[in-house]
């Protein structure tokens, strides 16, 4: 593929086999939540539309949690983190950091050099258009 296409064309054919196959909570210790990664539209579509300027990683996890209230029911209880705490990091670490800068679709950045800073900006790059466009069909 690579001699005859050359490296873009494993692109859709990587981020097609990321998005359906691989198991995104491979890499870290939270709980299944399939649905984070069955919601990958709709963190590209959000990063489409508001990614021109940098947002603060919260303003995804608002708009996903607003959207998707339901995803908390899926947790069972921890006695360390509240449903709401464990999905948001959980969306921050699988959607913004692994999928969206894995593929080049975003940049997050730390807002603090100081060594255990969990807060991020977040703004979309330009191969997001190449990747995904949306159009609103009437």
């Amino acid at each position: 593929m690579l001699k005859g296409q050359g490296p873009a064309a494993l692109y859709p054919r990587l981020f097609k086999a990321y998005v359906e196959q691989f198991n995104w909570g491979y890499w870290d210790n939270y709980a299944e939540l399939q649905f984070i990664q069955r919601s990958f539209l709709f963190t590209l579509y959000l990063l489409t539309r508001y990614g021109d300027t940098w947002q603060p990683h919260e303003f995804y996890e608002n708009s996903f949690l607003s959207a998707f209230p339901m995803v908390l029911d899926e947790l069972p209880h921890d006695p360390f983190f509240t449903p709401e705490e464990e999905v948001r990091n959980c969306y921050t670490l699988r959607t913004l950091e692994h999928f969206a800068v894995l593929f080049g679709l975003a940049k997050v950045e730390p807002v603090s050099a100081k060594r255990f800073c969990r807060e991020y900006r977040v703004k979309r790059l330009p191969l997001l258009r190449d990747a995904a466009q949306f159009r609103l069909l009437l």
